[in-house]
């Protein structure tokens, strides 16, 4: 897929349109609580980085309503991932990880 740009719910509400509430009403939400309370939404993507945190105050995608395939679902972060391809220069040395 292509590149993943603007606000993260944005993305959601591009990919999945708007639906009724707020995200934190939403069964997707997660609280994670360590030295604070840090938000995530488990379709679009966790992450221990602030890039996947959530507002509970950001109006809900029109999945808040819906439960996707677990085993089908593909976290909306993952989707856009960039793919990188490393060529190997003549003489550079190698290692298997």
């Amino acid at each position: 897929m292509g590149k993943l740009n603007g606000r993260k719910i944005e993305a959601m509400h591009k990919l999945y349109g708007f639906g009724a509430g707020r995200c934190k009403n939403c069964p997707h939400l997660v609280r994670h609580v360590w030295d604070k309370i840090y938000y995530k939404c488990s379709l679009y993507g966790d992450s221990a980085s602030e890039a996947t945190d959530w507002r509970l105050s950001w109006p809900a995608c029109g999945l808040i309503d819906h439960d996707p395939e677990p085993d089908n679902w593909i976290p909306v972060i993952r989707r856009y991932e960039r793919v990188v391809t490393v060529e190997q220069l003549p003489g550079q040395l190698s290692m298997d990880i």
